[in-house]
């Protein structure tokens, strides 16, 4: 595949779209009548309960205060990157995400609103939005190309842990995206019509589409020059301003050292690096997240394991004693708990 062939492949409607030009009729319908979890799936077609077909768009639940939420389904937990064109012909209804929303626009307009306000992105505008953003989109048009990708809280801080030392704000997002109980609505926008990230954006595309050798980690490297070229921009537009206020630095360097040293860090050893008493660095951690020490090591480390078992042939044993743990059965019973799986079956599915 060049270029060219992606733009063909990008702009020719999905099956999906040819529905939608139809009129096909949209509906939210419940997977079952136990849970509030709800499928959106084209009328045509029926949906099997645990058998997800091409007919389902998106799956959602309910949040406390009535407003759906949209819930990666396992293979998009398991990647570190999902990328997928956005539906044409179909308006989107408010909604927020458990994860982090990528948006790209490849082209044409795309228009939005978030948190109340309209966003109108033009071509190479790139929008992050974080769990608690509420947005809804228009109709995208013959010629509007969005392009969202999925980033889960097990790949994202992980990749760009290395970007906290170049600029403050996109780290500060992880971590009140991902590390405190109630983190607030909150998005990125930059607009980068002129500048290389949106050629860089572009070769992310043709890196997911072509899917040639090593084109993960091709992925992966694009991704994170192309965050650290929207710093750069981020912070050329706003003449290198400070985001973050030196507790937000504090507990960023907490986050980092945990995650550069989970293999043997304890919250003693932690302490004494950072110069505190084990209390009051809890307390730090507490206070800043919403989550225990225990809590934010553990998450860690099972992302960790994830990793070793997607890349690697470690056997189980050998992957409880690389992420620092030495009980079999208290580290299945985690990772059953967090993934609602096994490590043995999370691995064999990635193989498909």
């Amino acid at each position: 595949m060049n270029i060219k062939q992606l733009d063909k492949f990008l702009m020719a409607n999905s099956s999906l779209e040819k529905e939608f030009l139809k009129g096909i009729d949209m509906k939210y319908r419940k997977i079952n009548e136990d849970n509030d979890k709800y499928m959106l799936f084209n009328s045509l077609e029926e949906y099997e309960p645990y058998n997800i077909t091409n007919n389902v768009i998106s799956k959602f639940e309910i949040s406390d205060n009535g407003t759906f939420v949209s819930i990666p389904n396992f293979q998009d937990k398991c990647k570190k990157i999902s990328l997928r064109k956005a539906p044409r012909y179909v308006q989107v209804m408010a909604h927020k995400h458990t994860y982090i929303e990528f948006l790209y626009v490849y082209s044409g307009v795309v228009k939005q609103e978030i948190n109340g306000k309209e966003l109108i992105m033009k071509k190479g505008d790139i929008c992050l939005l974080n769990t608690e953003t509420i947005h809804s989109r228009e109709a995208l048009k013959e010629d509007d190309i969005l392009i969202v990708m999925i980033i889960t809280k097990e790949s994202f801080d992980q990749m760009f842990l290395s970007l906290r030392s170049h600029n403050d704000i996109l780290y500060k997002f992880i971590i009140d995206t991902f590390y405190k109980q109630k983190s607030e609505a909150n998005y990125l926008y930059f607009n980068t019509s002129k500048n290389p990230p949106a050629q860089i954006m572009e070769q992310i595309i043709y890196e997911y589409y072509d899917a040639k050798l090593g084109w993960k980690t091709a992925m992966e490297a694009f991704m994170l020059l192309l965050f650290t070229e929207l710093l750069r921009n981020f912070n050329d537009l706003n003449e290198q301003q400070t985001f973050a206020s030196s507790q937000d630095e504090l507990i960023c360097s907490i986050i980092e050292h945990i995650n550069q040293n989970y293999r043997n860090v304890s919250l003693a050893t932690l302490a004494k690096h950072f110069h505190f008493s084990k209390s009051h660095i809890s307390n730090v951690i507490k206070r800043h997240t919403g989550n225990n020490f225990i809590d934010i090591l553990t998450e860690i480390k099972l992302k960790n394991a994830c990793t070793l078992l997607r890349n690697t042939n470690l056997s189980i044993n050998e992957i409880i004693l690389a992420i620092g743990y030495n009980n079999t059965t208290h580290f299945y019973n985690l990772f059953n708990k967090y993934y609602n799986t096994t490590p043995d079956e999370y691995r064999r599915k990635q193989k498909f």
